[in-house]
This record gives structure tokens, C-alpha cells and sequence, in this order.
């Protein structure tokens, strides 16, 4: 296989992958040719994302691409384990109360004791308005919606932060 259609196959992985949780971006199975199901996807990806239609990948687009496809791969992993966490205890959000929520808020206080833009929140098992407000903070800095509830992709990317950041 040349590196052409090594590249191409890449391509059409992440679309694939993109497309098990957005089921706007056309599904494909990768093969390496970039014929008109890779084009139909590419498309896809750029109508939704707000790129001009032209089924065309440049750097710009991949890049992109590329960015959605890593975002994705957070949201069908598995939590992180930093505690006992199901994928069935999502979202988390303001008023729950458990041991989860006070390892989020343990989390949030690594996040303020390393960035000044973070506050910190009070220690313990109750999801707070402050708790709310410092993960919609987290929500911008990572480029997903901001709902102040904390979903797989928040709760795995504030995971990895407070592991290896």
C-alpha cells in the first residue's frame, strides 16, 4: 500500500470513527481509495463543521478532522478510572450528591491550584453552582459545549489533566 492510500485510509477511519456519534458525517468503511463514499463523508464533515463543500482535504480540513476524530475517541473510551465511575453515572451536574461529584470538585481544585483563570470550588460530595461555573470554565478551554455538566469527553479530558497535566 502506497502512502497515498495509507493516508486516505487513515482519513476514512477517523471519519468512521467521527460518524459512530454524529450521525451527520457519512459512515464508510476505509479501503484506502478515495472514491465517492470517502468524498460523501469528507463533504458531510465539511457541511457540519462550516467548511466550504468541495470534498477536498487540505492541511486546514485534516486538521480538523483530525481534532473531531480525537474528541471522539474520548467519548467512546471508557471513564478514566480515578474512582468508581459507570458510563450510566453521566452526566453528572449541579445538585447531585455522591463520592463521584467529590472527586470532580478535588479535580477542579488541582485545575485552580495550577491555572489562576480557575477558581477553586468547596470540597465534597455536592455538585455546586461553583462546581457548575468552573466546569463551564473547563468546557471553553477544551472546545466543547458548554452545559456545566460534566459528560465522558469533560470528565476524561479533566481526568487526564489532573493525571499527566
Amino acid at each position: 500500500m502506497n502512502e497515498k492510500m495509507k493516508a486516505t485510509k487513515e482519513l476514512q477511519q477517523m471519519l468512521r470513527d467521527i460518524a459512530k456519534t454524529d450521525s451527520d458525517i457519512v459512515s464508510l468503511i476505509p479501503d484506502g481509495i478515495f472514491g465517492e463514499e470517502t468524498e460523501d463523508s469528507v463533504r458531510s464533515f465539511q457541511r457540519k463543521k462550516g467548511f466550504d463543500d468541495t470534498g477536498v482535504v487540505d492541511y486546514e480540513l485534516w486538521s480538523a478532522i483530525s481534532d473531531e476524530h480525537r474528541k471522539t475517541l474520548f467519548l467512546l473510551s471508557n471513564p478514566i478510572r480515578l474512582t468508581d465511575i459507570k458510563n450510566e453515572d453521566f452526566p453528572l451536574k449541579e445538585g447531585d450528591k455522591n463520592s463521584k461529584i467529590e472527586f470532580l470538585n478535588v479535580m477542579l481544585n488541582h485545575l485552580s491550584s495550577k491555572h489562576k483563570n480557575f477558581l477553586p470550588v468547596t470540597p465534597g460530595d455536592y455538585f455546586s453552582s461553583e462546581t457548575t461555573a468552573q466546569v463551564k470554565n473547563w468546557q471553553k478551554v477544551i472546545s466543547t459545549p458548554v452545559t456545566g455538566e460534566v459528560d465522558k469527553f469533560s470528565w476524561n479530558t479533566l481526568s487526564e489533566f489532573y493525571t499527566f497535566g
